[in-house]
């Protein structure tokens, strides 16, 4: 019958038995970097993030000029252009001139009066225009900085979407090495209860042991593949899980990377993507609120045209060129609500933002409790698996020169695999409690 050491031995040996031509060490970095190279959330915040950038190009647009062409035409009475000689006028250098002039309606009015003062004249122009605000007193600059806040807080959400995914890979990865692992003490633990089967049919046979020995033998035997077959299907179902979390299926003979039962925890702090990207909030809610601040100042405008216009028959240049100042007087109250509604939202992102410290806090210590607890049941369990290790060779020993039952060897060997099982318990949770702390 097998002895405790070579229990060991299989076990280890379990763990490597794919063989060398289809295993594949897929480590838990590889499938980190793989889940967030192209997923439709990450691509969303792309999209949000290009739209925040499209905000701050409309904003700092205000500091161009707009250009447009613009036409007219219109029928209205009087303000025909008639043509003059400069004699007409207090000054004269030569040459004539168009002047606009209405029919004026005296004392006498007759109808055929009326009716020529409203008689319909044709009227174009066109030109080019140029407005372009020259000073706003701060309004621009302001709502510039508005939104170049706001692109980079929509642009933080994809960190946090990315250690959303990690984390769920992570805990995928757990799940399948933890079922891996779990598997291959399954199978050790299969393979044995089918040999010793056979080894006790054998001592029967030759009439050293009595038939009694076998049902027990073969009730083992029935158990351990029973557990054997739920091992595969779990490994199987967390390989789908770890899949689904990744977004792409993985190798054949993938195989999980046992080092990763030996990480304790990052040696330095790391990024809070989640507080980083409430702050970027907060900021931009308060420049929001001081660019509707700046809403009512004055805005200094300049104006230049140049074109033609006329009526049918006759035309002349003309161009306009002048300043202009605005000064809002009262909107209602709209700007000074929606400035009130942004410092209110900058106070709501202040709070999360401690909720989130005092969760953090929380968690970290937490962590420390679940990593103190893991160490304790890795202790724990080393002593356990020695201890049922000793129990198992002397309740072999016995047997074999017939001076014991073969219940004591069953309960020897069902100690020994939860000891194997609890050790590797407490390997997974202490390496979830590490990873855990990380953000």
């Amino acid at each position: 019958m097998r002895s405790a050491a070579a229990f060991l031995g299989i076990v280890l040996l379990g763990v490597f038995s794919v063989s060398a031509a289809r295993a594949q060490v897929i480590t838990l970095a590889e499938l980190e970097r793989q889940a967030v190279q192209k997923r439709p959330a990450l691509d969303a915040n792309e999209a949000a993030t290009r739209g925040a950038q499209a905000e701050v190009d409309r904003a700092f647009a205000a500091y161009y000029p707009v250009v447009s062409f613009e036409t007219s035409a219109a029928v209205s009475p009087g303000n025909q252009l008639r043509g003059i000689d400069c004699e007409a006028l207090d000054e004269c250098d030569g040459g004539e001139y168009a002047v606009a002039v209405t029919r004026e309606l005296g004392e006498d009015v007759r109808v055929s009066d009326v009716l020529d003062a409203l008689g319909p004249t044709l009227r174009y122009g066109a030109g080019v225009e140029a407005k372009m605000s020259l000073y706003d007193f701060g309004r621009t600059s302001a709502a510039v900085d508005a939104s170049r806040a706001k692109r980079s807080a929509v642009h933080s959400e994809r960190d946090v979407t990315r250690m959303k995914i990690v984390k769920l890979v992570r805990a995928g990865y757990l799940g399948w090495l933890a079922a891996n692992e779990l598997l291959s003490v399954t199978e050790v633990a299969s393979a044995d209860a089918k040999e010793r089967s056979a080894r006790v049919s054998d001592l029967i046979s030759e009439g050293m042991r009595p038939r009694a020995d076998l049902t027990p033998v073969r009730s083992d035997e029935l158990l351990a593949e029973l557990e054997l077959e739920r091992a595969r299907g779990d490994l199987a179902k967390r390989k789908l899980l770890l899949e689904h979390a990744v977004g792409a299926p993985l190798p054949d003979g993938a195989i999980p990377d046992r080092t990763l039962l030996e990480y304790e925890g990052a040696t330095r702090d790391a990024d809070d993507p989640e507080l980083r990207a409430l702050e970027l909030e907060r900021l931009a809610a308060g420049k929001t609120a001081d660019a509707l601040d700046q809403s009512d100042n004055a805005v200094l405008g300049g104006l230049t045209s140049l074109g033609i216009y006329g009526e049918l028959g006759s035309f002349a240049p003309n161009y306009n060129i002048g300043l202009n100042l605005s000064v809002p007087l009262w909107d209602g109250g709209g700007d000074e609500a929606s400035a009130a509604a942004a410092r209110a939202r900058k106070a709501g992102i202040d709070a999360q933002i401690r909720e989130h410290e005092i969760a953090r806090k929380q968690e970290q210590r937490e962590v420390s409790v679940d990593v103190a607890n893991a160490t304790k049941r890795l202790t724990t369990a080393d002593a356990l698996l020695a201890s049922t290790t000793a129990q198992l060779e002397e309740a072999e020993a016995r047997y074999d020169l017939g001076g014991g039952g073969i219940e004591p060897i069953a309960v020897a060997r069902a100690m020994m695999r939860r000891a194997h099982t609890e050790l590797l318990l407490a390997k997974i949770a202490r390496v979830e409690a590490a990873l855990r702390a990380l953000p």
